[in-house]
């Protein structure tokens, strides 16, 4: 099972104890020693957090993240980052910069992606080589997620960490 970075979303479905997520990262814990996690993540948490004054969310969080990995934003992560900001403005397909600073983590630490944001990550061509995971209970329409999923190769396709979700 490839290390994976786990985006911000997927951390609140955590946090929300959704089933399928929970399940998912006792199975990753079984094969790598912690989740991954962004300081841009680490960053949306607890200031989304601190804005609500949930301060018994906000120590549990913290205490996830002392048993976890918090990667941080370096020069070569920002440099990637303004690549793919550079790439995407130039294509007139701009995403989110927390979007393009967490794909510039991943694509820095050889992580994949495990997030339910595909409307932003599948445009960021670098990180197709990785894979953009979504889980999303909700969506009733699994062809438009397999239609949005094509411009993936299928060695691309990770049965992971939340792999099922993808059925």
């Amino acid at each position: 099972m490839k290390p994976a970075l786990i985006d911000t979303n997927i951390l609140s479905f955590f946090f929300r104890n959704h089933s399928l997520v929970v399940e998912r990262f006792q199975a990753y814990l079984k094969e790598q020693d912690k989740i991954n996690i962004s300081i841009i993540s680490y960053y949306e948490i607890v200031s989304g957090l601190k804005h609500r004054d949930a301060q018994k969310q906000l120590i549990s969080f913290l205490e996830f993240v002392s048993y976890n990995t918090v990667l941080p934003l370096t020069t070569s992560s920002a440099t990637i980052s303004a690549d793919i900001y550079a790439n995407l403005r130039n294509k007139g397909t701009p995403i989110d910069d927390i979007d393009i600073l967490i794909a510039g983590i991943a694509i820095a630490n050889d992580l994949i992606i495990v997030t339910n944001n595909i409307r932003d990550f599948e445009k960021i061509e670098n990180l197709l080589r990785l894979l953009l995971i979504i889980v999303n209970k909700r969506r009733t329409d699994k062809s438009a997620l397999a239609l949005s999923l094509l411009s993936l190769k299928k060695s691309d396709v990770y049965d992971g960490l939340f792999g099922d979700a993808l059925l």
